[in-house]
């Protein structure tokens, strides 16, 4: 139990166009958000590798819950790293307004989430964990949006996932959590200076103007033809940003446009329209 948990309740700010954000998330001890749509396909790569094509086989089902119980341990298990009470996990919708802005998004994915993510929102659910889904938006805007909502209230968050898109929220006040490598703890925090030193960037915010100039293989977003790395980190040195760069003469007309539209698919949206959350949906069960 944490000191003060049930006088400072806790709810999250449904934010308004136009409007400064009211009835809040007010808590006092930080709350974890996991995005479940990448660990459940990380956990059944690891451990179902013979069914993460086929996961709806008669045959696999076992399988899919043990991946699906070995991840909400690890939820827990970082939960209690992080000092968070709170838990919210998001998932991936059915749809993105990504894949309708940029038709080759993703298409490099062939692998279905769904039958993986509804596993685990099923084994959450009997675990009293809260999970969220967005129509047409993914976990990592999600993640973004209740961030945000925390931040401008002063509250704290912490974020479990092995996206590295994820890693421009990492602050003060937002500690991102990713899988431990070789020699690292289960569980570890990607700290601000770790992240500028590994991208080689001015700040973690950058990363987001770093994967829109060279692209992300992973996502299938090609980025500036031509631009590597280093071309990527010379133009962010010499102009700041990626949004300056856009407003300079150092590009052409067509990279502008590549550019323009990678930004977009990259930056973290915080306007998904998450219904607000009651302080005992979000506790972990004890």
């Amino acid at each position: 139990m944490y000191a003060g948990e049930d006088q400072h309740e806790f709810e999250i700010y449904r934010g308004i166009p136009g409007r400064p954000a009211s009835r809040a998330l007010r808590v006092m001890s930080r709350i974890l958000l996991v995005d479940g749509t990448n660990i459940v396909m990380r956990y059944a790569h690891a451990m179902a590798p013979d069914f993460v094509r086929e996961p709806d086989n008669p045959a696999a089902e076992a399988a899919v819950e043990r991946v699906a119980s070995a991840c909400v341990r690890a939820v827990l298990e970082c939960a209690d790293v992080s000092s968070s009470p709170y838990v919210i996990v998001a998932f991936d919708s059915g749809g993105s307004w990504r894949k309708e802005r940029y038709a080759e998004y993703k298409t490099n994915r062939t692998v279905s989430t769904r039958r993986w993510s509804e596993s685990l929102r099923s084994a959450c659910e009997t675990s009293r964990v809260h999970t969220v889904v967005c129509n047409g938006f993914e976990a990592d805007d999600v993640i973004a949006t209740l961030e945000q909502r925390a931040r401008e209230s002063g509250r704290q968050t912490a974020v479990l996932s092995g996206d590295s898109d994820l890693l421009v929220l990492a602050s003060d006040s937002c500690h991102v959590y990713q899988f431990g490598r070789k020699d690292e703890p289960r569980y570890v925090r990607r700290s601000q200076e770790w992240i500028k030193e590994k991208y080689g960037i001015a700040s973690p915010q950058l990363l987001r103007d770093f994967k829109a100039i060279v692209g992300e293989t992973g996502d299938s977003l090609s980025g500036i033809p031509g631009y590597g790395p280093k071309k990527a980190l010379h133009l962010l040195e010499r102009f700041g940003n990626a949004d300056a760069l856009l407003g300079s003469l150092a590009l052409t007309e067509a990279n502008r446009e590549v550019l323009a539209l990678m930004l977009e698919l990259v930056t973290l949206r915080t306007d998904a329209p998450v219904e607000p959350v009651s302080p005992a949906a979000c506790r972990i069960a004890k």
